[in-house]
């Protein structure tokens, strides 16, 4: 369950771009 976090931050970043 370490990979939901970690894409979902990623997904994050972009919305901020």
């Amino acid at each position: 369950m370490q990979t939901l976090p970690k894409e979902r931050r990623y997904e994050t970043l972009s919305y901020l771009r």
